[in-house]
């Protein structure tokens, strides 16, 4: 049985915030140009730009030695939330993704500079913010870091 939860908050006049639950997961919109949700392809979407991306996490191991499985210590996608601010706009973020089983999320966005910040833990894993900047009809690759503090 699918469980579909949709809300509408109103925010300023004009403006709505959408929230959205389901198989996928949850997902959050605007009425301000930002549409959000799972990875597609480009042109899939409504908007033909934005960012797209993975999350990694690591280190995976300890101090890498010799004969060690490099396979079982290179960095993991990682499940997070992310929050995508526009650069010039006070307040919080104008849009959430969550990044799927592969670490991977899309965000479609209007043109203009846009700063991530990938929800980690307390301390750790710890997540490094990233800027980038969205061209018109272009998706900016962008790759989030977290930290597992695994030394």
């Amino acid at each position: 049985m699918k469980i579909l939860l949709i809300l509408v908050v109103l925010i300023a006049a004009g403006a709505a915030f959408f929230y959205y639950c389901g198989d996928g997961g949850c997902f959050s919109a605007t009425t301000e140009g930002v549409n959000t949700g799972p990875p597609e392809p480009p042109g899939e979407g409504t908007q033909d730009s934005g960012i797209t991306g993975i999350v990694l996490l690591g280190p995976q191991c300890p101090v890498v030695r010799v004969f060690e499985d490099e396979e079982q210590c290179r960095d993991k996608p990682y499940t997070v939330r992310i929050d995508i601010f526009k650069s010039g706009l006070s307040g919080g973020a104008i849009a959430t993704v969550l990044s799927d089983d592969e670490g991977k999320f899309r965000a479609e966005l209007t043109p203009g500079n846009y700063t991530l910040k990938a929800r980690g833990g307390s301390p750790y894993p710890s997540c490094k913010e990233e800027t980038a900047t969205v061209t018109e009809k272009s998706f900016t690759e962008v790759t989030l870091l977290c930290d597992t503090g695994i030394r």
